[in-house]
């Protein structure tokens, strides 16, 4: 009697273990976990929406999108040719750790207000306990349309950052534009209008004329 309950709670205990990695296993190792959990994403969150399409590839060895489109009042992001992957173990401590992410083009474009602020709850980015980590992020061009409609396009795009409940930080980010490029980090907090806080470094290289530095740094919202 003694031995068969010893060997019930054995088969018990492995496949408490088994089960819960045969499903990290489906979600991060296979084609179709990736696909589940794509078409698990809420379309909408708040008032932002969110489209996904053309997801290929693994959570853990590497995924492609076609197209990453997120609609807010106030912006409008669309990512084209997105490469990357995820590091499981960090997902224990509920944060989304990605190593390296390539993008083929990025396109924003910022709105106007439409409608008064609504001052309802605690200002944030994500949901406490939550932490997304880029350590590594490059486009090959990208589009910025600012709220007067001016559009400035850009190459040779680069970050590295993380997403905390209610900070930003972004590490060495820079960008090229015509004989311009700027880089340098900054941080956003989340609040009642949105603070930041900027250092930045810019290089202009004409043709025939000396460089020029130029270094800037700012705090407000």
């Amino acid at each position: 009697m003694r031995r068969r309950l010893l060997i019930i709670m054995g088969v018990l205990i492995a496949l408490a273990i088994a089960v819960p990695a045969a499903v990290v296993y489906y979600a991060a190792y296979t084609e179709s976990g990736l696909q589940r959990i794509v078409r698990h994403i809420p379309k909408r969150i708040g008032g932002t929406t969110i489209e996904i399409v053309g997801a290929r590839g693994t959570l853990a060895g590497g995924f492609t999108l076609e197209r990453l489109e997120t609609d807010h009042e106030r912006v409008h992001l669309r990512l084209e040719g997105v490469e990357g992957h995820f590091r499981l173990a960090p997902l224990l401590w509920q944060t989304l750790h990605a190593a390296d992410v390539r993008v083929h083009d990025v396109y924003v474009e910022v709105r106007r207000r439409t409608r008064p602020v609504v001052t309802r709850g605690t200002p944030r980015f994500l949901p406490p306990g939550i932490i997304i980590r880029v350590d590594r992020a490059r486009a090959e061009q990208g589009t910025l349309v600012a709220t007067n409609g001016r559009r400035f396009d850009v190459t040779q795009i680069s970050t590295s950052g993380v997403l905390r409940y209610r900070t930003l930080r972004f590490f060495e980010a820079g960008f090229a534009q015509g004989a311009m490029y700027v880089n340098g980090n900054a941080t956003l907090r989340a609040d009642r209008p949105l603070q930041i806080d900027a250092d930045a470094r810019v290089l202009l290289r004409w043709e025939g004329q000396p460089p020029w530095v130029i270094a800037a740094s700012g705090r407000g919202d």
